[in-house]
């Protein structure tokens, strides 16, 4: 398309990314897609702790395993 609705009363961060379909109701938008601004800033606050996190499952995944291990080698 060559256009995108924004209605009156809303504001768009930096470099934020409107769709095709535009912006639904009046607001704060930011991201790529626009997304409300709280939604946006939780998404980039939880991908900041991805690494933390990964390491973390990887972590109980191999206590999970070794439990396991334990387990099957009980009679």
């Amino acid at each position: 398309a060559d256009h995108a609705d924004i209605p009156d009363r809303t504001e768009l961060g930096g470099q934020t990314g409107v769709t095709d379909e535009g912006i639904p109701a009046p607001g704060r938008y930011f991201g790529t897609p626009a997304l409300p601004q709280r939604d946006a800033f939780r998404q980039i606050s939880a991908q900041r702790k991805l690494p933390e996190l990964l390491k973390t499952v990887k972590a109980l995944e191999a206590r999970i395993a070794a439990l396991e291990a334990r387990l099957a080698e009980t009679p």
